[in-house]
């Protein structure tokens, strides 16, 4: 097996895709925490789904696959995606997890396009994958534990138990019947030949029937005749039940009950949007009862009111637009009218008594006296006395004395300005100008602010409100149209139900959205009996046919129709089998039976057996030419990095395991080899176990135990194995200066492939790294 890609999305904070080149070893690199080890347990937890090796520690251990928990992110869903070849078949492993569930599948790539397997069966079976956890390593002196701890053998012994157990069964159960065998050669004869070809035709040309012809599997001498006159009356039963087409009919109206019961179980999926629609009727209520309120508070308003509250959001989205759209134009209308009333009050203006429009105007006359310096000589001028009256509530107004014959003579002297016009000097004129000014400013703000304001209680607040009074029928018609839903649903499940089931049936109402926990039940109760019985009666029948029969549906039901129409094409040659039969062979047999003697047809069988025993022998597993084989390949690549200078150490296996049984250093035994020589062997070992079981090497944090030059060495030994074997290997290594991109790591641009982790304090991201650039 050799990993072509692999995805990751929000699995273990990890977002990208590594590629794994053919010949060259991926190395995963970055900064301490940055998402190395992440990238190595999210492959392994792809692939396996339990740890095969035992554990020591009941607390952490890195060996260990992360959990699911680990995997998942805290929101969302995450993505693993592995890509890869094994024997020639292309394969893809999906993996979805979250905080709740985790589901795995794995595909494989065929002629019209990729099929769905079955994931423990393959992961474990046919892949192997058990073994990744043998060859996977937390740092590179790992390799040398396994051999240490018997991890290798135990995994071993676990994938291939199953085989080496059917050998030994096998062995034993191929001598019994050899045994046998010979005994039941001595007694067969011709005549169990002949007896054997009568039946092997009778079997051929009735297998298919509902004939039982189990009789003739063993040859009974004065039995014979009897069998046959069996064997002919239930093929005569058979002949007349197709030939009538009685039961043809039959099928055909069980087929339309068939359909039947599939058109209520698709009214049955409708049925869940009842609960749409009583949700949908509980709101129509609720909005009908908050309308009324609405429109009862809104039927008193008037200009300078306070606005009603808000009636809250209503479930109508048209009527809740409907009604923000009022309110909105209803609260600007009394922002603009209390604003106006405001500056109103600061200028001593009462919207009651005075003019506001005519109190401007008066001002801007003098004040446009005042600015365009227009000679009030100029204007025609009269001396009028001023007369300053109190009244009773101390109120002080001044009132001008126009002689009557100058008001009978001048309309105009009868509406005198509350405006006054200064007589003052020019300077003193124009100060008062300025003032002037900004109260003509605020009285057009007060003119302008309060027209808008009665504009639109004058013409908008009547039209709107009455749109929204009509709203009322709106929604009574919406509330109407649900309703008759649900009884046209009712009403078409019961009749189905009455045509389907042949009798009288009874269903809960439904008036409310709890009905359902009755309604609901109570159909599928009544369609799963009814259903039940028509198939025990197919059943019945169609084992009368020789046809096997399955659900009651539509599709099973034509398929027995149409097996039905190919039996009848057959009875033209039962009936001359039946002929021959009671013509010829019974009174043969009559004859024959008298010559017999008891034999059994063990032969036939004793055959049949040895096939498949000798087959299982064939390709049973042998544990120990795997440990040899493997043990080839180590001692192989120790005398290599031996002659090297690389390791000193010696170490020695067991005979029939990969348990290391003693390790020597100078002629003196030792433990364990030290430093970077553990670390070397390692490799040997993972090296060897992935050439033998054709597994991909993954060593998280490679460069632990080794120093620059070692680590230098180790790379090369990776690329030289990498070719010899064809082995990948896949590495994380801690950014360090023994590991400089831009140093010796060059000289292998041809063959590594790196890839970056960064950590941006949300995800862990995955870059490739360019060698030559």
């Amino acid at each position: 097996m050799k990993l072509a890609k692999a995805t990751f999305e929000n699995a273990m904070e990890l977002e990208g895709s590594i590629a794994f080149p053919e010949g060259k070893a991926v190395v995963i690199y970055g900064e301490n925490k940055a998402g190395k080890s992440n990238i190595i347990h999210a492959l392994r937890y792809a692939f396996l789904s339990k740890v095969v090796r035992p554990r020591k520690n009941p607390g952490y251990d890195e060996l260990k696959l992360v959990t699911g928990k680990e995997i998942a992110p805290a929101e969302g869903v995450g993505k693993i995606v592995i890509e890869f070849e094994h024997n020639g078949a292309q394969f893809e492993i999906h993996r979805e997890v979250d905080r709740f569930k985790d589901s795995n599948k794995i595909l494989r790539k065929e002629a019209d396009g990729f099929r769905e397997l079955d994931f423990n069966k393959t992961i474990g079976k046919e892949l192997k994958a058990g073994l990744l956890d043998a060859l996977f390593a937390p740092d590179s002196a790992m390799g040398f534990k396994h051999l240490n701890e018997k991890n290798i053998d135990a995994v071993i012994r676990e994938l291939f138990k199953e085989i080496g157990n059917a050998k030994v069964l096998a062995k034993e159960f191929k001598q019994r019947v050899e045994r046998l065998n010979e005994e039941a050669q001595a007694r067969v004869t011709g005549v169990e030949r002949d007896y054997d070809t009568f039946a092997g035709d009778l079997t051929e040309k009735l297998g298919e029937l509902p004939v039982d012809l189990s009789g003739f599997e063993k040859f009974e001498p004065g039995r014979t005749a009897e069998k046959i006159s069996c064997v002919a009356e239930e093929l005569k039963r058979y002949i007349d039940s197709v030939e009538k087409g009685e039961i043809k009919e039959w099928l055909r109206e069980m087929r339309d009950r068939a359909k039947v019961a599939e058109d209520i179980e698709g009214l049955l999926q409708e049925a869940e949007q009842v609960r749409g629609y009583f949700r949908r009727i509980k709101d129509i209520l609720q909005d009908r009862e908050r309308l009324s309120l609405l429109l009862t508070g809104l039927g008193t308003m008037k200009l300078g009111s306070p606005v009603p509250q808000e009636p809250g959001r209503f479930y109508d989205e048209e009527l809740n637009n409907r009604v923000t759209v009022f309110y909105q134009k209803l609260k600007e209308a009394q922002a603009r009218y209390s604003n106006a009333l405001s500056l109103a009050q600061k200028e001593g203006i009462d919207f009651s008594i005075d003019n506001p429009a005519r109190i401007k105007s008066d001002k801007e006359k003098v004040l446009k006296l005042l600015t365009l310096e227009v000679a009030i000589t100029d204007a025609q001028r009269v001396k009028v006395d001023l007369v300053k009256i109190g009244s009773e509530h101390g109120e002080e107004s001044v009132h001008g004395l126009v002689p009557l014959e100058l008001m009978d003579k001048d309309p105009a002297f009868t509406r005198l300005s509350s405006e006054p016009i200064p007589d003052a000097p020019e300077e003193h004129k124009r100060q008062y100008a300025e003032a002037l000014k900004k109260k003509v400013e605020n009285l057009k703000i007060i003119c302008e602010e309060r027209d808008r304001a009665e504009g639109f209680f004058n013409n908008e607040f009547t039209p709107l409100l009455t749109d929204l009074s009509r709203y009322h029928a709106i929604l009574m018609e919406r509330e109407k149209e649900s309703r008759e839903r649900i009884s046209n649903l009712v009403t078409e499940i019961h009749n189905k139900l009455l045509l389907f089931a042949q009798e009288h049936v009874e269903i809960p109402g439904l008036e409310r959205e709890e009905d359902l926990e009755l309604f609901l039940p109570a159909v599928i109760q009544i369609l799963s009996r009814k259903k039940s019985d028509y198939q025990l009666v197919i059943l019945s029948e169609a084992k009368n046919l020789g046809i096997q029969a399955g659900e009651f549906n539509t599709g099973e039901i034509d398929s027995l129709l149409q097996q039905l129409i190919e039996k009848e094409k057959g009875i033209p040659q039962y009936k001359a089998v039946w002929a021959d039969l009671t013509r010829q062979k019974r009174s043969q047999w009559e004859g024959n039976d008298a010559e017999y003697s008891s034999l059994a047809c063990v032969p036939a069988v004793v055959d049949g057996l040895n096939g498949v025993l000798d087959t299982i022998l064939a390709n049973a597993f042998d544990e120990q030419e795997v440990i040899k084989g493997i043990k080839e390949i180590i001692v192989e690549i120790n005398d290599k990095l031996t002659s090297e200078g690389l390791i000193n150490s010696c170490i020695e296996m067991g005979g029939d395991s990969l348990q290391l049984s003693k390790t020597t250093y100078k002629d003196r035994e030792i433990t364990h080899p030290c430093g970077a020589e553990r670390s070397f062997f390692s490799l040997a070992t993972l090296t060897a176990l992935a050439r033998y079981f054709g597994l991909p090497v993954i060593i998280d944090e490679a460069a632990n135990n080794l120093d620059k030059k070692h680590l230098q060495h180790f790379i090369s030994l990776v690329r030289e194995f990498a070719a010899t074997y064809d082995v990948q290997y896949i590495l994380s290594i801690k950014e360090t200066d023994d590991f400089p991109l831009g140093g010796w790591v060059q000289e292998f641009a041809d063959d590594l492939q790196i890839y970056r982790v960064d950590y941006d304090g949300e995800k862990k991201h995955i870059e490739s790294v360019e060698l030559y650039a």
